[in-house]
């Protein structure tokens, strides 16, 4: 008997060798690949400028995706933000001075020796007997 429902098929998740690959981010970018894809882009927050007023975003990771993986993504998303936010509370957006950090991103190959230094300066050293 021939039927037009579509069963889903089960599905195994499989770890390749080397394990996943893991960051942290708190900041992060959206734009759109060629009208194709839609890349994410995660960074995070290494410090900040206080007498020009700048903050600096050390970019860490891309990810592309299609847009149906990305309407997924952030159907799942919004999902899990109303379980969240019936728990705890409403989570309120900063005010975004630049929504797209990789537009200002510093390509660290090519900045300036003055650039260089200004970052270096920002990112905390360890220091003897400190983990990171």
């Amino acid at each position: 008997m021939a039927t037009d429902e579509k069963q889903a098929l089960p599905i195994t998740y499989v770890t390749r060798n080397g394990g996943i690959d893991r960051h942290y981010i708190n900041s992060i970018g959206v734009e759109v690949d060629n009208y194709c894809d839609v890349r994410i882009e995660g960074g995070q927050f290494i410090g900040g400028i206080e007498t020009a007023g700048q903050v600096v975003i050390e970019n860490r990771v891309e990810v592309t995706l299609t847009w149906l993986a990305f309407k997924t993504l952030i159907q799942l998303g919004q999902e899990k933000i109303a379980e969240y936010e019936r728990r705890n509370g409403e989570i309120k957006l900063p005010l975004m001075a630049d929504p797209l950090p990789s537009a200002n991103a510093v390509n660290v190959q090519e900045s300036t020796a003055t650039q260089d230094d200004e970052i270096n300066s920002l990112i905390e050293k360890p220091t003897a007997g400190t983990v990171h």
